[in-house]
């Protein structure tokens, strides 16, 4: 979860007109899982309720507020990223967002910080080339698998036997027995 405080005149349409083009834009965002069969399986939904709520609150009701925002995620409902706004004085706004770690990592989080300033800003973007999914069915296919087990075999071919021991040269000299024994130190 994040929670980005923004002054100014803040237009809370255009914020939930920004998250929800990006997950409309993002397939994975929009995905849920489900057990069929016994297995998970993997469904894009089309339809998916988001909605923006606004909240006006004192500046020591924040704490309390993001507490009670963050809660679980059901990843059998779409979509996997919540919001919310806090109006804290006329021009003092705190946007509490949470999305699923499932759906998202640290340069996807960077991707959709950039989306969502040019989509808030009145930008457009550019239509998406490839989703998650495809980047998953390339990762698995026959082709790809037979490159990462050549992959695999050139190196173990190439570093054959026991991996050498690092000894940095501005390393302590290792000791002949290692020990993990420490100290402490006030």
């Amino acid at each position: 979860p994040i929670v980005v405080q923004m002054r100014g005149a803040v237009a809370r349409e255009r914020v939930e007109y920004a998250l929800r083009t990006i997950i409309e834009r993002h397939e994975v965002i929009r995905t849920t899982i489900a057990m069929v069969d016994g297995e998970p399986r993997q469904f894009v939904q089309t339809d998916f309720p988001f909605s923006l709520p606004l909240t006006n609150a004192r500046e020591e009701e924040c704490a309390e507020l993001v507490r009670r925002f963050i809660q679980p995620f059901d990843l059998s409902r779409a979509p996997l990223l919540r919001a919310s706004l806090v109006q804290l004085a006329p021009e003092r706004f705190l946007l509490m967002v949470d999305m699923h770690h499932i759906v998202s990592d640290g340069v996807s989080g960077n991707i959709l910080i950039r989306e969502f300033l040019d989509l808030y800003n009145g930008g457009t973007l550019p239509p998406v080339a490839l989703q998650y999914k495809d980047y998953s069915e390339w990762q698995n296919s026959p082709a790809q698998k037979d490159a990462v087990a050549r992959q695999a075999e050139f190196w173990v071919n190439e570093f054959p036997g026991d991996i050498p021991q690092l000894e940095l040269p501005c390393d302590f000299v290792r000791p002949a027995v290692q020990s993990f024994a420490g100290d402490t130190r006030r």
